[in-house]
């Protein structure tokens, strides 16, 4: 089975910097022994609010035959 997981959006309500703060995002699954799959995002200088990302990993996912 193939599927995904998401991060479609993130939330800043206070930077830690004065106004801007330099952001990155990362999706991970790892399945089994299979190695860690990661996506990473630089989200650039961001200020409070929310953000949209749109970052997916996919993996095979497969079935249990017990």
């Amino acid at each position: 089975m193939n599927i995904s997981f998401s991060l479609d959006s993130f939330q800043i309500t206070e930077t830690r910097s004065l106004h801007n703060d330099t952001d990155f995002v990362s999706v991970s699954i790892t399945v089994g022994t299979n190695p860690t799959i990661t996506v990473t995002r630089a989200m650039g200088d961001v200020n409070n609010g929310t953000h949209l990302v749109g970052a997916s990993v996919y993996a095979d996912i497969p079935n249990d035959a017990t």
